[in-house]
């Protein structure tokens, strides 16, 4: 079995996709949405979604990283397991 992505007709029709390419900020809390574009075919949306998955918790775990947040983490659950 290959790892290249499968690709139908649809798909030629839909920009690429980088999963590790940095993603938009965040809306304003009050501000709609409007509901992403119908897809006849693959790729659908979701997964999209799941193939971004991997690389965003990358970056989530390297900013973490770069904070004192998994000592933190560690020491209330040392604290926690102690009680």
């Amino acid at each position: 079995m290959d790892n290249q992505p499968r690709t139908s007709p649809a798909a030629s029709t839909v920009a690429a996709f980088d999963p590790r390419a940095p993603l938009p900020g965040a809306p304003s809390p009050w501000a709609s949405s409007s509901t992403p574009n119908r897809r006849a075919g693959p790729p659908y949306h979701m997964t999209e979604m799941i193939e971004a998955e991997p690389a965003l918790a990358v970056r989530v775990v390297d900013r973490l990283l770069a904070t004192d947040a998994p000592r933190r983490l560690a020491s209330a659950l040392r604290i926690a397991a102690g009680a």
